[in-house]
């Protein structure tokens, strides 16, 4: 009975010291929810049984930390049952190790040769029958196998439970001695050699799982309970096997933790530390890897300085905005750290030093980055896609037909906003600090183009085409993954689409049967809409040449981009357009006149603004970009109302324009990029963008105007197209204005329509008025046929003997009226332009572009 009595009074010393801990620090509990919102710390309750953090050697006692190498005889238990780790024999304690990490957290280190090691003893509690384990520890060869800790037996059988390491590779090693002989032992793929990792060890009597810096790494499937060993937890050690290593923090539980409690003291653990620094075999990881390729090849502390500079002007424009959080942290944290860069500096460090402070001061600003309160979202939907292949395969007009698209695409959501990549199969990856990349297509190879997301943020809308089939086809599909069905079919390239606030689809389809002019083997994809089904697709462009990726304002209009050359010139007229979700009143939006930038693609409204983001890409070569703003308050064509952002980049093929303007007088370059590209405005001055390093492959970035950038993905091609998975406003419903005819075979003819303008001079100032009598009326048709290559000759009506250029009818010749007004009947659903005639019926003025009517 004295027995009984000890383990409840032990057990309630216990319950009451947790949930002090819980009170104090607002940590969740594991198996249940805190009353505090607190995320910061790991979960504590009942199932955390040792938990030792060299950052507090004392477990909360106010002890000063230990001065650096000082012998440690008890690493103190800070879960509450008391299981400390201590060390009787002076020789034979670890030491401390003070700025053991980047950051200048602290470790514990183990020596090999001396036979450093601590035990936690042999309570109950420690007697586990399934197990969550967390080690933040590196290791270096010491002749043979270590251990991070072990509460095994050798024999057989087999029992107990540790984590040993691989003597050669330093591969971390489970060791679980199970029911019936049994045992959970694997070697994970990562090693510890190049750096502290995180190392993650869950069992749940039926599955082994482990982690590496939060990616999912070895697994075994094995059966039975662990087995009690009745020895000691060691720390450092196993028999005769020894660590030659540190540990800066060890966490164990009786239970296997959910993924939910798991991915929380995950992400307590890196961000603390500061992981992954590396990646496997010492290479950095992409997030590393990345900032050092922002630093530009220069001095790192110099650079560091400057990364402080920008950061304090970053917290400073973020601390204008009341909704943001305190920063005060991490401005004191960066202080801190220009301090002992300055100290380094006098003492002429090494580089490993320099890198050190340099990485740590990219962490503070990373942190200031994601305390924006534009960053509103946890997830972002994005693909990851190869290039198009093939001849020409990055031309404007060439790089989205489906003969050209290249498998391997995937469509993502990314949920955690963290650098990382997914393995090739479909499903759940992790994808560094606690993040998951979710696949939600393919079933089979494919390629995919920009994606969209319902306003309420549970659907999505894409276009893919699979590997074995002809042409790109529209599909929706659940947030979660469910309900997926394919909504086009057919030879045609329906790609780009996006949701409608009346329930319609609007996309961009090859369905109008041209041909580029200038390019017979290249088909032409032009503006469309259907009904929520897929049904009842309807051309809404009279374009011959493309309309590119359209997108929705905040009034309701749609803008994109459009090729055209009537009586132009061929490369250099790709300009922004809007038009309503009917198509009626389409009308130019910037840039019809302008030779800068090349084409001003991929258009997205600035929140809370008439302001439009886009990328200024090449006529031949669309995956060459730059960002840019435009402003129509400010005018129409070049230079007035147009914006450079990235302005370490000029514009694509055209280069930088006589008159350009830098957005941001304070821009900064971070980082040789060659390319800038799919950008998704969060507010005025942030947005998601897809940048290209030097090694030719698009990663995505939160970014913002000044030019700090912060990765958020590394995909295993290209990320484009991101967009934050949240629920957002529904712009207005523009009333349809159009009589639609019956589709398939009740189709009927189009009737025609009326033109009306108010007067034809406006415009044309250097037309006197009353020198207009007449308006003469063309149509242009595109050839619905092609040669399919360049053939140099005539092709048809006698037009044009290098290209396959529309056919010119003239229609009507109509009075203009002698107030400049003009109105007359005009074919609907053609391309139409007119010339303005004296009374002699001579042109005066000719138009360069088209209209249409529906």
């Amino acid at each position: 009975m004295a027995t009984l009595a000890e383990e409840m009074i032990a057990d309630l010393l216990r319950l009451i010291a947790t949930w002090a801990l819980v009170l104090a620090t607002g940590m969740p509990q594991a198996g249940g929810q805190s009353t505090a919102a607190a995320t910061a710390g790991p979960l504590v309750g009942p199932d955390l049984v040792l938990w030792l953090d060299a950052q507090d050697i004392a477990g909360g006692k106010g002890v000063d930390v230990p001065a650096d190498k000082a012998a440690i005889a008890t690493w103190a238990d800070k879960s509450g049952c008391g299981n400390h780790a201590t060390q009787a024999v002076e020789d034979r304690r670890p030491t401390y190790v003070r700025d053991a990490l980047a950051r200048g957290l602290h470790a514990v280190r183990f020596r090999a040769a001396p036979k450093q090691c601590l035990s936690a003893g042999k309570r109950s509690s420690l007697d586990l029958a399934a197990i969550t384990a967390y080690v933040v520890a590196w290791a270096k060869p010491a002749g043979g196998e270590m251990w991070l800790f072990s509460k095994n037996r050798w024999g057989s059988p087999w029992v107990g439970y540790g984590i040993a390491v691989d003597g050669r590779a330093l591969r971390p090693w489970p060791h679980l001695g199970l029911e019936g002989g049994a045992r959970g032992y694997l070697k994970l793929n990562g090693n510890l050699g190049a750096g502290f990792r995180l190392v993650e060890v869950v069992y749940d009597g039926n599955v082994l799982r482990t982690c590496l810096d939060g990616r999912r790494d070895a697994e075994q499937t094995v059966q039975g309970r662990i087995l009690a060993s009745g020895q000691q937890l060691l720390i450092g050690t196993l028999g005769s096997q020894y660590l030659e290593g540190q540990i800066a923090e060890i966490l164990l539980y009786r239970t296997a933790l959910s993924d939910k409690e798991r991915q929380r003291t995950r992400k307590y653990l890196l961000s603390k530390y500061g992981l992954p620094v590396v990646q496997a075999a010492g290479r950095p990881s992409p997030l590393v890897a990345d900032w050092l390729f922002q630093a530009e090849g220069r001095p790192l502390l110099e650079r560091a300085r400057q990364e402080i500079t920008w950061a304090r002007q970053l917290a400073s424009r973020l601390a204008a905005d009341p909704r943001t959080p305190s920063l005060a942290d991490d401005l004191a944290e960066l202080n801190r750290l220009a301090d002992r860069i300055d100290a380094a500096a006098r003492d002429r460090p090494g580089p490993r030093s320099a890198r050190e402070r340099y990485l740590a001061v990219r962490q503070v600003k990373r942190r200031l980055m994601f305390k924006n309160p534009a960053v509103d979202f946890e997830q972002v939907l994005c693909i990851d896609q190869p290039y198009p292949r093939g001849s020409e395969s990055r031309h404007e007009a060439i790089h989205r037909m489906g003969i050209k698209a290249a498998p391997g695409g995937r469509l993502l959501v990314l949920d955690g906003l963290h650098p990382g990549f997914a393995p090739a199969q479909p499903g759940f990856a992790l994808a560094e600090p606690g993040g998951q990349v979710r696949v939600l297509a393919p079933d089979r190879p494919g390629s995919f183009w920009r994606p969209d997301l319902s306003f309420d943020g549970k659907k999505v809308l894409f276009c893919y085409k699979a590997h074995d089939e002809k042409a790109f086809h529209l599909y929706e599909v659940g947030l979660d993954g469910s309900g997926l069905r394919q909504l086009t079919q057919g030879d045609y390239d329906d790609i780009d689409p996006i949701y409608l606030p009346d329930g319609h689809i609007l996309f961009t389809t090859t369905r109008g049967n041209t041909y580029v002019r200038c390019g017979p083997y290249i088909y032409s994809y032009v503006l469309a809409r259907c009904d929520a089904d897929g049904s009842n697709i309807y051309l809404i462009s009279q374009n011959s040449e493309p309309d590119f990726v359209p997108s929705l304002m905040g009034d309701g209009q749609v803008i994109y981009s459009r090729w055209e050359y009537s009586d132009k010139d061929q490369n250099r007229v790709q300009s922004l357009w809007t038009t309503n979700q009917d198509g009626t009143s389409t009308a130019a939006f910037w840039g019809n006149q302008s030779v800068w930038p090349d084409h001003t693609a991929e258009p997205r409204p600035i929140p809370g603004s008439r302001r439009v983001m886009f990328s200024g890409v090449g006529h031949h070569d669309w995956f060459t970009g730059s960002i840019g703003i435009i402003d129509p308050d400010r005018g129409s064509n070049y230079p007035h109302g147009l914006t450079r952002v990235t302005w370490d980049r000029p514009w694509a093929e055209v280069g930088a324009g006589p008159a350009d303007r830098c957005e941001a007088a304070n821009y900064h370059s971070a980082g040789r990029y060659t390319s800038y590209k799919t950008p998704y405005p969060l507010s005025e001055q942030d947005f998601l963008v897809s940048a290209r390093g030097g090694d030719g492959k698009f990663r995505l970035y939160l970014m913002d105007v000044q030019g700090n950038r912060e990765l958020i993905y590394e995909g295993a091609h290209n990320v484009w197209h991101a967009m934050p998975v949240r629920p957002r406003r529904k712009p207005p419903r523009v009333a349809d204005r159009v009589t639609w005819p019956p589709a398939g075979p009740r189709r009927t003819p189009a009737q025609t329509g009326t033109l009306y303008s108010a007067d034809i001079y406006q415009g044309v100032p250097e037309l006197p008025r009353g020198s207009v009598k007449y308006l003469r009326v063309f149509q242009q048709d595109a050839k619905t046929y092609s040669t399919w290559f360049k053939t140099f000759v005539f092709s048809g009506p006698p037009v044009s003997a290098v290209q396959s250029e529309a056919v010119k009818r003239i229609v009507s010749t109509v009075p203009v009226e002698a107030d400049g007004s003009v109105y007359f009947e005009a074919p609907a659903g053609k391309a139409l332009f007119f010339q303005l005639l004296d009374e002699h019926g001579r042109a005066l003025h000719t138009m360069r572009s088209f209209v249409g009517l529906l």
